[in-house]
């Protein structure tokens, strides 16, 4: 981890909230938590730093739930080496969470790109790791997707779904809190 001061006061900026704004605020931040918002600019008792951000506005981090990679990084074919990279990137960005998206392919690339993306999760944890966009599980687009509106996915990699089995072969990340999505087309054979 970086060295930070235990305590961190960010203050006068505009905070966005879940429910609302707030004009002038502060944020406190304990040991890399946010402990504490208040609608006060007064610098709280005990934070080792002060930041100024008059001007500036606080947003909640964004969660991307759909994307494929960037800085050079193919989800499809990553490790998580590379994972980490394009983690680093998104959270420049103000991607706080993201889940890695693949396309339609064979099991081989599934399983390879699960097993990386499983990894990446569980390196993450780790008290060495830099901070990034935590990876939040695995998004599948497709394989049951219609072919007559596919884009530029690969049709010969795309699947029928007649019961839960076919969703069942999908390779999953070992992991009780990885999310797994998969997108559908509703008006394909078996789509509802």
């Amino acid at each position: 981890m970086l060295n930070q001061p235990a305590s961190i006061l960010l203050r006068n900026a505009r905070i966005v909230l879940a429910d609302r704004a707030i004009a002038a605020a502060s944020l406190l931040i304990d040991n890399g938590l946010i402990s504490a918002v208040s609608d006060s600019t007064e610098v709280a008792p005990g934070a080792e730093s002060v930041i100024d951000l008059t001007g500036l506005t606080l947003f909640p981090g964004f969660i991307d739930v759909h994307i494929h990679g960037a800085v050079g990084v193919d989800t499809m074919d990553a490790t998580a080496e590379s994972l980490q990279e394009l983690a680093a990137f998104l959270a420049s960005k103000g991607i706080t969470g993201w889940v890695p998206t693949l396309v339609p392919g064979d099991v081989n690339q599934y399983q390879a790109a699960t097993k990386a993306i499983a990894q990446f999760i569980s390196a993450q944890r780790s008290a060495s790791h830099s901070p990034v966009a935590r990876a939040l599980g695995v998004h599948y687009e497709g394989p049951f997707v219609n072919s007559q509106q596919c884009g530029a996915l690969h049709r010969e990699h795309f699947r029928t779904f007649s019961s839960a089995a076919d969703l069942n072969a999908l390779p999953t990340i070992n992991d009780h809190q990885a999310v797994h999505m998969t997108t559908v087309a509703p008006e394909i054979d078996g789509g509802i």
